[in-house]
């Protein structure tokens, strides 16, 4: 029944990406950070905040609402099978193009010589950015996991059983999942020292970074909420379903842009300064509307 979590990624970022397009053309956005703020409105937080959102909330699932089963980290981990393979393809590849600034003379320098262009990349070249691109240290880590509970040996790692009996490799999985329980502290860390320089911007850059904050912040939950309803409603009217089901639905269209956005800018040589104001606002702003949001959200799972 988690199967429709295999294609959220692509509805979620086609409606950010497109959100994104909008911004640029209402805002008149300056040609060095258009691809950045389409960009920054489609991809969000996937996993730090979602992370640490998906462990408060569940212990209070857990204990107030007869629906919950299972653990909602699990319904984000088939979503991530997807998500970064997008974000890291299709983001990288829209936030490197380059687009041409007009000419303010109106005409071309007279001293300019002219570059001889690139190579084409060969086919080796171009499987090999896709692999790169594709399998990510998230997607490698759930494909493992995957074939893992598909196969005989996860019960040598799980004492499924219950009957208190060491399995012979449940050392191993007692460091993975001790390993695993620093994730979310660690990406915290990350994520403040990545919002520690001050952000610098010009004036014509305000609207630009305002709207990028009404999209992720405000339009990418209402969508978040309209695809849960629709799936409960139609999609998954005859499935019964942990709500958790629909609280990652939702929860993965909250958060503000992902830090990985200002790692694709930096590589590929544009405005970073411009990506670092919007998710510094963002974040400022979060406590009051990520946290409405996910109030919001959570009503809305108790009653589908």
């Amino acid at each position: 029944a988690a199967w429709p979590l295999l294609l959220l990624p692509a509805v979620n970022v086609g409606a950010g990406l497109l959100l994104g397009y909008v911004v640029t053309a209402v805002a008149c956005t300056p040609p060095t950070c258009r691809l950045a703020a389409v960009v920054a409105v489609g991809f969000g937080s996937a996993t730090t905040l979602p992370l640490l959102l998906l462990g408060t909330i569940d212990e209070s699932f857990h204990k107030h609402h007869t629906r919950h089963h299972a653990n909602p980290v699990l319904y984000l981990s088939v979503y991530l099978l997807l998500y970064p393979v997008l974000q890291w393809s299709v983001g990288n590849y829209l936030i490197s193009r380059r687009v041409p600034e007009p000419d303010t003379c109106g005409l071309l320098n007279d001293m300019e010589v002219e570059e001889a262009p690139p190579l084409p990349p060969t086919l080796f070249d171009r499987i090999k950015t896709v692999l790169l691109a594709t399998f990510q240290p998230s997607v490698i880590a759930t494909l493992i996991g995957i074939a893992i509970a598909l196969s005989p040996i996860w019960n040598w790692f799980i004492d499924v059983a219950n009957e208190g009996n060491d399995v012979p490799l449940s050392f191993l999985y007692s460091a993975i999942q001790t390993v695993g329980k620093a994730a979310v502290p660690i990406n915290m860390l990350v994520l403040g020292s990545s919002l520690v320089k001050k952000p610098k911007f010009s004036r014509n850059h305000i609207l630009p970074i305002v709207l990028v904050l009404i999209c992720k912040m405000v339009l990418m939950p209402g969508l978040g909420v309209g695809m849960a309803m629709l799936l409960s409603r139609y999609v998954l009217a005859k499935v019964t379903i942990d709500v958790t089901f629909y609280v990652v639905v939702m929860i993965v269209t909250v958060t503000p842009t992902a830090n990985s956005v200002l790692v694709m800018a930096d590589c590929a040589g544009q405005n970073t300064e411009f990506v670092v104001a919007c998710i510094t606002l963002q974040y400022l702003l979060a406590p009051v509307v990520l946290s409405a949001s996910v109030s919001l959200l959570l009503s809305v799972a108790q009653s589908l």
